[in-house]
């Protein structure tokens, strides 16, 4: 059982900034191993309970309160590439207009969800079009999502650290994924995999509303 991120800051109270440093690198060190793991199915680490993306979708959190504990413990924190990339994600999401969420199996189904907050709206359809083999479409709305939820709830999965693929190579069917982000000015971010996952992608699939053991309508 994993603690919360407001106990770990606890933990933290009373630490000198180097002591607090050392804790800063060993999550780094740690968040970097569950990432490899995840990303390449790489089961020689084991996969102790929690497990990995539990354990992964939880240490940005006590990464932060780490960052949080240092400033107050009169320590400088500097930023790496990666977490700067993951920064200016985040401020480009203030600037989201679409999203487009699309899931391949076996070559014969496809499902994209997507909603557009494009001419200002505050809130979207989340619109499901299913498209089963021989182009028999099925099209619903599944639900309806506030702009300001969404981005909210992207950054809090830490949407700005995945990587831009994710490829278990050796399997020729299973699942293909995409998601693409549409942004004010024209700019896009989009993400893709096949049959690998981003650390986060199960609480993604929530947030979009999409269920993967729902009977596909054709």
């Amino acid at each position: 059982m994993m603690i919360s991120p407001e106990s770990y800051y606890m933990g933290l109270k009373g630490k000198t900034s180097e002591e607090i440093l050392a804790d800063i690198s060993r999550l780094r060190q740690e968040i970097s191993a569950l990432k490899d793991a995840l990303r390449t199915n790489d089961f020689t680490v084991p996969d102790i309970k929690p497990s990995r993306d539990v354990r992964l979708s939880m240490a940005p959190d006590y990464f932060d309160m780490a960052k949080k504990a240092l400033l107050e413990a009169g320590g400088e924190y500097i930023p790496t590439e990666d977490e700067l990339r993951a920064l200016d994600f985040n401020a480009r999401l203030d600037g989201l207009t679409a999203i487009e969420f699309s899931v391949s199996r076996h070559f014969l189904i496809t499902k994209t969800l997507s909603a557009d907050f494009s001419r200002g709206k505050t809130s979207a359809k989340i619109i499901c079009v299913t498209n089963p083999m021989y182009g028999n479409e099925s099209r619903k709305k599944i639900g309806e999502i506030e702009r300001e939820r969404l981005i909210s709830e992207l950054k809090s999965i830490h949407m700005g650290d995945w990587d831009s693929a994710y490829n278990l190579p050796g399997i020729l069917d299973g699942e293909d994924w995409s998601v693409t982000l549409r942004f004010s000015g024209g700019s896009e971010e989009c993400f893709h995999g096949s049959n690998a996952y981003p650390f986060s992608f199960a609480r993604f699939c929530g947030i979009m509303g999409y269920d993967e053991d729902e009977e596909d309508e054709y």
